[in-house]
């Protein structure tokens, strides 16, 4: 007996949520007695006659794309296919640029997109704008071609595609300064949460028959996460998928020999993104350790293809040499001897990298300074910062490479010691300026909307970009800066960027301007003739911790022992707490509250500021708990998305 082929011509209402149409019109009878709008149907197709030649080709190009066997990394995700899919996106965009899939410009009243409508709308914004944001474009045959197609028959896999469609329309709308456009974008954000919620009501419902497809279990809470962490914001959530998508990826390689995971090209997709994921929430909560990863690392000789391979070349490289801590934290786990050995070891790394990548990175002038030779006068560092004349698809990585260049020669000039003590500091200071250089084009030429002809890549806006990790390096960088006026430029930066993603900017800004009060309070010079901070070995530093709900953060700001006089370790410096401050973010009307306190004013003893005792603060003993909890319950994921979720607003700019 032949199976009964599915019909494709019921109404758009019936077809999304996957049910029969009777196919009545103009409405149909299903959506009437379900008191549910109905969106019409679709066009009757018009056959065209095409040459004999033609018509074999399509038929050839139609077999191919129905086939199981074109679903992989040689066949679906070549370049020009890609290409083909990027510019067919672009032509879709609102007239204003705004990448908007599908929808008019100025749209009136009557041209609000009817509920099934929306569906289609979002699913097709994830396909054509938001997958290729997340994904590299090598993974998109798992992550486009793969999971789209098992979606049609797994409803929440395709509520979470819709959930991150819509969403993603949401924020888009919301970043624009028209009312309409901010409106609308509220009844979109409130759509895709619907969508969300049911998406992880379907999963619980079905999670055993979810289990007999592991790589897709693996993947829904991938895309969960980046749904929390990119467009919510919602660091509570976020931080409980990426430990599911974790425990249930290694019960996945548990399953699979070692030798055959060679050949299970999804294990790469899946442990690309949880790499990526780890990194976002690293850099927003610089506490746990990151999830390791289980693929062979490129070389430093070999050049990588794309711009997120490129990027993840260097992530490889930074937790490959274990400063992923000292980099964010500047109090080092390790002996004196052994960090040093790493930061060595990694400076020789990223120079390789470069070396090997220069042909598509823009010249810098770190790439011809060394430790011996004169380096830039701070004055000659202007502030704003001087403007590359142009940016490409590797800025990401060329910004991370300056950051990295940066504080490892800044923990050089405070660990070594020595002659060489300057020398560091200096190029310490021309890597960060590198760094502020690349942050000042990325926010000029962002705040642009892409032009409908320009580049085949789906370049994101400011409000997209949610995961270089602009904001956290520059918040370390303020710290590290020669002189005020760098600092009050990268707050001004923070807080015209405003969120992105996980990375709350106007919290950073405040916390940066905190840290400077506690470093004239501590420095021998007067306020207000503070034209320089002091050298890295007498710099207070500070670390910036959300709260477990998401909505309030702290900091704890510590000094360096030498300030008082007193010893330091022979194993490099002893920092002592100055204070904290609690600071909280207000979306509704975009306030900062905090809550500041100088220990010594309050009487209270010098404690030793360290790793240990940073891990004992009641705010780390929570998210060390919340890091054993992997296991999907829907309960606790709806309980997070309530605590950590922002309020409906949108968002302001001036």
């Amino acid at each position: 007996m032949t199976e009964k082929r599915r019909r494709r011509t019921g109404c758009l209402t019936c077809r999304a949520r996957h049910v029969k149409c009777d196919e009545r019109k103009p409405e149909c009878e299903r959506c009437e007695a379900g008191n549910i709008e109905c969106a019409g149907y679709l066009p009757k197709k018009q056959v065209q006659v095409r040459e004999p030649q033609r018509r074999s080709h399509r038929r050839g190009a139609s077999s191919a794309l129905n086939s199981a066997q074109s679903l992989s990394p040689d066949s679906a995700s070549s370049p020009s296919a890609i290409g083909e899919a990027l510019n067919y996106s672009q032509q879709l965009f609102r007239n204003d640029g705004l990448p908007l899939i599908g929808l008019p410009s100025n749209p009136r009243p009557s041209q609000r997109p009817l509920a099934g409508a929306r569906e289609v709308l979002a699913y097709h914004q994830f396909l054509f704008r938001t997958l290729p944001i997340l994904f590299p474009a090598e993974h998109l045959w798992f992550w486009r071609d793969r999971l789209c197609e098992e979606a049609w028959g797994i409803e929440y896999l395709y509520m979470m595609f819709s959930s991150l469609g819509s969403m993603h329309r949401a924020v888009l709308m919301m970043s624009m300064p028209g009312e309409n456009d901010q409106d609308r974008g509220l009844d979109t954000k409130v759509i895709a949460i619907q969508a969300y919620t049911f998406a992880l009501q379907e999963l619980s419902r079905n999670f055993e028959e979810a289990k007999k497809t592991q790589d897709i279990l693996i993947a829904t809470p991938i895309l969960m996460a980046y749904f929390e962490k990119c467009f919510a914001g919602n660091i509570t959530a976020a931080y409980g998928h990426i430990h599911s998508a974790n425990h249930y990826f290694e019960m996945y390689k548990g399953s699979v020999s070692r030798p055959q995971t060679i050949g299970v090209p999804a294990l790469d997709c899946l442990d690309t993104a949880l790499q990526r994921l780890s990194w976002i929430r690293f850099m927003a909560l610089p506490l746990q350790n990151r999830i390791s990863s289980t693929r062979q690392a490129l070389t430093c000789g070999e050049a990588c293809a794309t711009p997120s391979s490129l990027r993840q070349s260097l992530l490889n490289l930074l937790a490959e040499s274990g400063l992923e801590d000292l980099i964010w934290n500047v109090v080092p786990r390790y002996s004196k001897s052994m960090a040093l050995t790493k930061l060595h070891w990694l400076q020789q790394k990223l120079r390789a990298w470069r070396n090997s990548n220069k042909s598509i990175l823009l010249p810098l002038t770190s790439d011809t300074a060394e430790p011996g030779e004169e380096n830039p006068e701070i004055q000659a560092f202007t502030i704003p910062p001087l403007l590359h004349k142009t940016t490409t698809p590797y800025d990401a990585s060329a910004i991370l490479c300056s950051f990295l260049f940066g504080r490892t020669f800044w923990l050089l000039s405070i660990l070594e010691g020595g002659q060489n003590t300057e020398a560091y500091k200096h190029l310490a200071y021309l890597h960060f300026y590198e760094t502020m250089q690349f942050a000042a084009t990325e926010g000029a030429f962002k705040t642009a909307l892409p032009s409908s002809n320009g580049s085949q890549g789906p370049a994101p806006l400011l409000c997209e970009d949610v995961e270089n990790g602009t904001l956290p390096m520059l918040y370390v960088v303020g710290q590290c800066s020669p002189q005020p006026s760098w600092l009050l430029w990268i707050a001004q930066l923070m807080k015209h960027i405003g969120r992105q993603g996980l990375y709350n900017g106007l919290v950073y800004a405040t916390s940066l301007e905190t840290w400077h009060s506690f470093e004239v309070s501590n420095s021998l010079l007067r306020q207000d003739s503070l034209e320089q901070y002091p050298s890295p070995a007498l710099r207070t530093i500070s670390v910036l911790i959300p709260d477990a709900v998401g909505s309030r953060f702290i900091t704890y700001y510590a000094k360096p022992a030498g300030i008082d006089g007193l010893l330091m370790s022979n194993d490099g410096l002893m920092y002592y707490l100055l204070g904290h401050t609690h600071i909280t973010h207000q979306p509704a009307d975009g306030q900062i509250e905090q809550d500041t306190h100088i220990y010594h004013q309050q009487g209270l003893g010098m404690e030793l500021f360290t790793p240990d005792w940073l891990q004992s603060r009641a705010i780390c003993l929570e998210w060390r708990q919340r890091s054993l909890q992997v296991e999907f319950e829907l309960d606790r994921i709806l309980q997070d998305h309530i605590n950590g979720g922002q309020l409906l607003v949108p968002v302001k700019y001036d």
